[in-house]
């Protein structure tokens, strides 16, 4: 009896990976289908990625990069992808390690990564303002020729106080300039965030202008 539980866990686990894989995946490329759409013949698209932690790239949006990658390799519609990370936290050893393990993701997706320390305590709470934060996410996207960004939706995929503040103040950034395209990370139940695997896979993207 119990080697029949076992057996059926496992196989029950295994297609749950299986289905928020296929979801996954397909609802990234439905984004980058539709996001392709409005690139002319020869023709080159800039995305940036606004996060707020070194590894939120790989966790989040792994589905999206690789798909973004193999449209990249299009002779006639080119596309470029950036990454801007606004981080609240000190570089402590956990957060170096990330960082170098984010220089290796950037390398092999051919990636321009910037990676910035705003700390959110009294001194550096200004920075966290939607209007401020806004600013410095369209220098960046004015540097890199960016038309298209993608960040997290106004739950911050587990509530955390950072992600929520970079939708923000995208919110911001759309709302001055209609042109930027913005699309946000759909924030599923809890279930979802507390298993990263998951998260990732079921990883769907709304379009907000």
């Amino acid at each position: 009896m119990v080697p029949h539980i076992i057996l059926g866990g496992i196989a029950g686990c295994l297609f749950a990976y299986f289905s928020c894989r296929v979801v996954g995946f397909g609802g990234n490329k439905l984004v980058t289908e539709s996001l392709m759409k409005g690139v002319g013949y020869h023709d080159e698209a800039n995305v940036t990625l606004v996060i707020a932690y070194p590894g939120d790239e790989t966790r989040y949006f792994t589905p999206l990069m690789e798909l973004l990658r193999m449209k990249s390799s299009d002779p006639e519609k080119r596309l470029k992808m950036s990454v801007l990370t606004l981080a609240p936290v000190k570089y402590d050893p956990g957060a170096l390690q990330r960082i170098i393990e984010m220089q290796g993701i950037c390398r092999k997706y051919n990636m321009n990564c910037v990676v910035e320390y705003h700390p959110m305590n009294d001194q550096g709470a200004a920075f966290w303002k939607p209007r401020v934060l806004c600013d410095r996410i369209a220098e960046f996207m004015d540097e890199v020729n960016a038309s298209h960004v993608f960040t997290f939706d106004k739950l911050g995929v587990d509530g955390n106080r950072a992600r929520i503040a970079l939708n923000q103040a995208v919110m911001e950034l759309s709302s001055r300039t209609p042109s930027r395209h913005v699309w946000l990370l759909h924030t599923y139940e809890k279930v979802y965030n507390a298993l990263p695997l998951f998260a990732t896979m079921k990883a769907a993207f709304t379009k907000l202008v």
